[in-house]
């Protein structure tokens, strides 16, 4: 079995292989797949009048890098309730076939298949387009 590779050492290999803007692409790629996350997961969500849906949101912050996705804002007491209805035994007859509690657990682990891979491409794509126009902007990251 392989070891894992402490942060340290993947840092220094990343920072060989995309440069020394590899943070900045590392950024950019989490923030993609935070998106990704809201985009698995809206159609598990249960739909009454669309508040639920319409309170996902992706954001970050800089230092130290983070990455939140959930359901809140405005709805934020009630995107809690609707993730935990039923969790304790109860019957709830969803709206929608496929929605239902556990909303963005179940969306988050399926957003996970692949996501080390497409994150690695989205960095090595985002070194590239530097590499081949380096008077291009750096990739946004908000």
């Amino acid at each position: 079995p392989d070891k894992a590779m402490s942060p340290e050492k993947a840092a220094r290999r990343l920072s060989k292989v995309l440069g020394r803007d590899y943070l900045k692409y590392a950024m950019a790629a989490l923030y993609e797949e935070g998106h990704k996350v809201i985009e698995v997961t809206i159609p598990l969500t249960p739909m009454d009048t669309g508040n639920l849906r319409n309170s996902a949101f992706v954001e970050w912050w800089p230092a130290p890098f983070t990455v939140q996705v959930g359901f809140g804002g405005f709805a934020a007491v009630y995107a809690l309730a609707v993730h935990e209805m039923g969790t304790d035994g109860q019957k709830i007859a969803w709206s929608e076939p496929g929605t239902g509690n556990k909303y963005l657990e179940r969306g988050a682990a399926m957003a996970m298949r692949g996501m080390p891979r497409r994150i690695a491409d989205n960095m090595t794509r985002y070194a590239k387009s530097q590499q081949r126009n380096p008077r291009k902007r750096k990739p946004k990251t908000k």
